[in-house]
């Protein structure tokens, strides 16, 4: 009988949950959990700006920008839960890594503002905001269906319903046009028009008992596909509506998580006046935007005083992966499957020896104090650790990041994937740099001379 080493792939496994990317269809997946962030420092710092801005001692929204590849939308993720989640899935997180363990103080003051209701929304991208008034209403749609999946009331008496009810009673024409739209066939499904007077919903609109959130809501849909633009809300009625919403629910804050925002830059490069206004009502009220672009620098010119004087309107966190961290976070992917950790022991006590030189060179490299960090990702060589967090950052690409190396599965491409399923302890097998000219240089290549032949 012929003997057969066994594979890495038997000690070893990666949460199938595990997204190298975060995004609209990730997060949709109930094996991907927000709780796998790793809190490393720059993330604790973000918490401690985000606490500190619920608890009003600083009143500015939070800008989060880094290059491809540094976790931006997995953090804005994490965050999002983190103020949103059940009480024992937050007591959770902080036990579950040391780097938050550890932050006692930190830990209650988040619990403390908690304790007060927190509304979270999320929106991804701003490819398509290309005006004030399709911001307004990026905004007015993310915060109405956070607000109704918190049970919290968003019809705005004194600010939407009221402007609503005027326009409509203030003119005989505006009354006999609306009239007409909503007998329109595609306003058939909308259940608070359908099988209404214009009449009924006047009064629906002027009664302060009725409920009309979703009523509201569908005429604002009704006057944006019909041009009506009185039934446009712009920038000034959005902030007296999110005003009057926080106060009547007793908000203790409404939070807007925004991922993907550099376009909107690029977009309204000589339209940011209003937004800039958005942005400073966390001066007078806690309404705060959190949002995530790339290296700010690169979204504006020099000399562009209307940028500067938005970027003054946040709290700034660049989201830096120095290679400590970095390989701190490769070996955080890594798990060893709990049937298997007896025998892994033998294999892992060879590798560290054989590695114990080259470790010594990298952690003087890396400054790197704790020896745990890199023998935590063998059966990767640590010259190749080092080299893989630098490659990552040299490409900038979400296709080729280092969360993409240990997760990505392509038959085509040989990653960490292929190395555990092919490779073996028994024979003493460590993942080397070929590894990584194959996912970086030989896709580079691929991608030039499809380029070149397009």
């Amino acid at each position: 009988m012929t003997y057969e080493p066994s594979k890495y792939i038997e000690y070893f496994e990666v949460d199938e949950g595990y997204y190298p990317e975060i995004n609209e269809s990730s997060i949709k997946d109930p094996k991907n959990k927000w709780q796998n962030t790793f809190p490393h420092k720059n993330i604790v710092e973000m918490l401690k700006t985000i606490e500190r801005a619920l608890s009003r001692s600083e009143k500015k929204s939070l800008w989060v920008e880094g290059t491809y590849g540094t976790g931006k939308s997995r953090i804005l993720w994490m965050m999002q839960n983190l103020l949103s989640c059940p009480e024992n899935e937050f007591d959770a997180y902080f036990d579950e890594y040391d780097g938050l363990r550890e932050e006692i103080d930190l830990r209650e003051r988040l619990r403390a503002a908690r304790n007060g209701k927190i509304v979270t929304a999320v929106r991804y991208a701003t490819g398509d905001i290309t005006s004030t008034q399709k911001l307004v209403f990026a905004v007015f749609e993310s915060l109405t269906r956070a607000l109704k999946n918190s049970g919290c009331k968003f019809d705005g008496a004194k600010t939407l319903r009221g402007k609503i009810a005027g326009w409509l009673e203030s003119d005989k024409a505006n009354l006999e046009m609306f009239r007409a739209k909503i007998r329109k066939p595609e306003y058939r499904m909308a259940a608070t028009l359908v099988n209404r007077s214009a009449e009924e919903i006047i009064e629906r609109l002027k009664n302060p008992q009725s409920e009309v959130s979703q009523l509201v809501e569908e005429i604002l849909k009704l006057g944006e596909r019909e041009g009506i633009r009185a039934f446009n809300i712009d920038m000034q009625d959005l902030l007296e509506w999110i005003t009057e919403v926080l106060n009547e629910n007793k908000l203790k804050a409404i939070i807007l998580f925004w991922d993907e925002f550099s376009k909107f830059f690029g977009n309204n490069r000589n339209n940011l006046d209003e937004f800039q206004r958005l942005a400073e009502l966390s001066n007078i009220a806690p309404f705060y935007l959190v949002i995530a672009t790339h290296e700010s620098q690169s979204l504006a010119g020099q000399g562009d005083r209307t940028f500067r004087s938005i970027q003054d309107r946040f709290t700034h966190k660049e989201i830096k992966m120095p290679d400590n961290i970095a390989l701190e976070l490769i070996g955080h992917a890594l798990k060893i499957k709990k049937i298997a950790q007896g025998r892994w022991q033998d294999f892992f006590v060879t590798l560290r020896e054989r590695t114990a030189a080259p470790r010594k060179v990298v952690m003087d490299f890396a400054k790197v104090a704790d020896e745990k960090i890199l023998t935590d990702l063998l059966p990767i060589h640590p010259m190749s650790a080092i080299l893989l967090k630098n490659l990552a950052t040299y490409f900038a690409s979400n296709q080729r990041s280092v969360f993409n190396f240990i997760k990505n599965t392509d038959p085509n491409i040989k990653a960490f994937q292929d190395f555990i399923a092919t490779k073996s302890p028994d024979d003493g097998d460590l993942l080397t740099i070929d590894y990584l000219w194959n996912f970086f240089m030989k896709a580079a290549r691929t991608n030039t001379a499809a380029t070149s032949g397009a």
